[in-house]
């Protein structure tokens, strides 16, 4: 019953009306109109700046996975170099090096699609 309760209150705390532009000032969208300068974007005085914020919102998100993911890639090889270097001939400590560096390498995968996401939204948006 609590549960209930805290949900409309949830709900009714106010949502941002707008952000602050890094990555799209100024960018134009399909519609020919432009993401305003860099500097808040409030919404209710500009339509576009809903696009621009979430466009905003995915780039950073972006960012901040390529990031850790780029720091933990570079962590993981690192030791798993040094399992591997320092196995001994011990060929279940040699795997586990290799397998540290394979799945090292994964993730930079990872890291660089996470990179891509926000060009291929703005693609799909059009903008």
């Amino acid at each position: 019953m609590l549960c209930l309760a805290v949900v409309p209150v949830a709900l009714a705390q106010d949502i941002p009306n707008s952000c602050e532009l890094k990555h799209m000032a100024g960018k134009t969208l399909s519609g020919g109109e432009a993401c305003p300068a860099a500097g808040a974007c409030n919404v209710e005085e500009n339509a576009i700046c809903g696009l621009c914020c979430l466009l905003e919102s995915i780039t950073t998100v972006t960012n901040w996975i390529f990031f850790i993911m780029m720091t933990l890639a570079v962590i993981l090889i690192i030791i798993g170099g040094a399992t591997y270097m320092l196995s001994g001939g011990d060929p279940t400590k040699a795997g586990k090096g290799k397998s540290l560096i394979t799945y090292a390498i994964i993730g930079l995968a990872i890291a660089l699609v996470a990179r891509f996401i926000p060009p291929i939204v703005v693609f799909i948006l059009g903008v």
